[in-house]
């Protein structure tokens, strides 16, 4: 049995005027993130409890943020592991506000998880070396599974890694994934280097093409902050080879700047 805490396991009060879409009936708010927000919910048909995840309101008519949010679900739902949470559903609501005018809001129903952030574990204390090998383990299955399936994840973390019963793992949030077979791609054709600054590849950073080595990189920046609560980024090395990319901090968070373009920053 998992613990008795769900899926982002931080309280919020709500923010939204639904009480349902579709068949399913929406719940406590039990996590938010930058971009959307996880409900528990229930699934009236199926009858089964599910987490609910809904674009942030700010941000459903924004198109580019409406892309990610559905390549996440059309991501994950292509890939069927233990170590993935898994995607049962995805579409869009429209609703009128008061006013009359129409209001969108996309969905993605997925597996309710219980357990803790692997974030929340570092920040208790040092990992025993067994258990953070067992942790990377679960992320490097979770990652065969989705590098087989043409998908670079793009955003591994401990925040978005959640560990349940006996220490498995479940890899989340695939809002940024990329498909393999995009090579010629680089971060930049997105309007920004996407990510988090502190697990940064080297590439990622200066915004260059990237394939499935990024995600190992990330994952193994993620080992040395299991054992000794610290992060081992590239951002000093990147930073002292390559002149176009400037690293600084605003408000707690670390940003990588291309000085050839500095509207391309970290995000």
């Amino acid at each position: 049995m998992f613990s008795s805490r769900p899926l982002y396991p931080r309280r919020h009060e709500a923010v939204i005027d639904l009480t349902s879409i579709n068949r399913y009936r929406i719940g406590q708010l039990v996590g938010s993130g930058g971009m959307a927000e996880v409900y528990e919910g229930y699934d009236t048909r199926l009858g089964r409890t599910v987490a609910i995840k809904l674009l942030k309101s700010d941000l459903a008519n924004d198109a580019n943020f409406e892309a990610k949010f559905r390549q996440e679900a059309q991501a994950s739902a292509r890939m069927a592991h233990p170590s993935i949470v898994r995607i049962y559903d995805a579409g869009e609501e429209e609703t009128t506000d008061a006013n009359g005018n129409l209001v969108k809001t996309p969905f993605i129903i997925m597996e309710l998880v219980k357990g803790r952030l692997l974030r929340d574990i570092v920040h208790e204390g040092k990992v025993e070396v067994a258990r953070a090998v067992k942790f990377v383990s679960g992320i490097l299955s979770a990652l065969e599974v989705s590098h087989r399936s043409g998908v670079i994840h793009r955003d591994i973390k401990p925040a978005n890694v959640m560990v349940g019963e006996n220490d498995s793992v479940k890899v989340m949030d695939f809002g940024i994934a990329r498909a393999v077979s995009d090579n010629s791609a680089t971060q930049a054709a997105t309007a920004g280097i996407v990510g988090t600054a502190q697990y940064f590849s080297p590439e990622q950073a200066r915004g260059d093409a990237v394939d499935a080595r990024t995600d190992l990189y990330s994952t193994g920046a993620v080992v040395p902050g299991a054992l000794i609560m610290k992060v081992a980024s590239s951002l000093k090395t990147l930073k002292s080879r390559d002149r176009n990319c400037q690293v600084v901090r605003r408000r707690g968070r670390l940003y990588v700047i291309n000085k050839k373009n500095p509207r391309l920053k970290a995000r």
